[in-house]
């Protein structure tokens, strides 16, 4: 190579073995460009003709190409691109303040992915922390260095992530298979206050801020069901509880509806006689506490049973026990015995009747 210097005070080094061809140029402004004679910045390439290729040993496109020579390892930072603070101060010029490195991310030192650095501290003497990595397998992880999930997110703030659309109604979160025709989108609602799921493009559920949900009933669900509980037990898939489109509600063990088809049912026999549980299950008068209701004592009276006077009766199939230790009364089991009991009193009264007109 040769070196010239033109009459702009222009810098050019000539590569002689390329028909004279300009390599390298160091303009008037000390801009330096590599296969370009017009730098537009303190170092501007002009890269290989062509488009970047993924190919390893094609560098058609490649405006810079850094070398590493570290020492490989899982986990171990492979060569990297480095930039300083904004400060103009001389004494933190020096010192790094965000990078982009390669980071070697399984056992194989081939295997490798990006690691970006950012410097969160006031000190410029800190050191840079790694805040987002993308392993080979194309895996994101902010504050994760080890993500096992397309996208991972950890931090220490109560809030991990935040989306917000400037759009009044628009999707904020939108989730679509493989056909790119299905989606469910989670959005905030037009008011900012409401939570509402789509599915199909239509809304679904709708949960307002004083936690009031509201169902989409003019589509069909499941048999005209706009809610379906289902649950392990007795077995896989077992349907507890439906919400008919109409408002009617069934479950399996009975509330405002029972499913009590014969279909399902086995060994069905006259239940046994449900007067002494009945006459147990004494009837009370209360009021909650406050820690259950703020305006206790100005809220009126409530009836009915206290779970371990029924458990002490011995009825302690009504009784289940809940969370945190405080029990519930199974209300539809008592009220199935109840009316058992009201049949057993039925058939009493008019055997009565029956004698006394024997008797007139």
């Amino acid at each position: 190579m040769s070196r010239s210097r033109d009459t702009a005070d222009q810098i050019n080094i000539i590569d002689s073995s390329a028909a004279d061809a300009t390599a390298i140029t160091i303009d008037s402004s000390e801009n330096v460009g590599i296969g370009t004679t017009s730098p537009n910045a303190v170092l501007t390439t002009d890269p290989e003709s062509g488009n970047f290729s993924s190919t390893y040993n094609n560098y058609d496109g490649v405006g810079l190409f850094i070398r590493g020579n570290g020492t490989s390892g899982n986990g171990n930072y492979g060569p990297a691109l480095v930039f300083g603070s904004c400060d103009s101060d001389t004494v933190n010029q020096d010192h790094k303040h965000a990078a982009i490195s390669i980071v070697q991310t399984d056992t194989d030192p081939n295997q490798t992915g990006l690691a970006f650095w950012t410097h969160p501290s006031a000190t410029a003497a800190d050191a840079l922390v790694n805040s987002m990595r993308i392993t080979s397998a194309g895996n994101v992880g902010i504050g994760d260095s080890s993500p096992s999930r397309v996208l991972s997110t950890k931090s220490s703030s109560v809030t991990v992530g935040s989306f917000e659309s400037t759009s009044a109604s628009g999707g904020l979160i939108s989730f679509v298979d493989q056909n790119t025709t299905n989606d469910v989108t989670v959005r905030v609602g037009a008011l900012g206050n409401d939570l509402v799921l789509q599915a199909g493009g239509s809304e679904r559920l709708r949960i307002d801020s004083s936690g009031t949900a509201t169902f989409d009933t003019s589509v069909s669900s499941q048999n005209n069901n706009v809610l379906v509980v289902k649950s392990a037990y007795p077995s896989a898939n077992t349907t507890t509880m439906y919400m008919e489109a109409d408002g009617d509600i069934a479950t399996r063990s009975g509330s405002y509806g029972t499913i009590s088809d014969q279909r399902l049912k086995q060994q069905i026999t006259p239940a046994n006689s449900q007067w002494d549980d009945v006459k147990a299950a004494v009837v009370k008068k209360y009021k909650f506490n406050a820690d259950v209701d703020a305006f206790a004592d100005d809220a009126p009276e409530q009836i009915g049973w206290v779970a371990q006077e029924l458990e002490a009766a011995g009825l302690n199939g009504v009784v289940k026990d809940g969370q945190d230790g405080f029990k519930s009364v199974k209300t539809t089991v008592l009220m199935i015995k109840a009316f058992k009991a009201l049949q057993e009193a039925m058939d009493r009264i008019e055997t009565l009747e029956a004698r006394i007109a024997t008797m007139g």
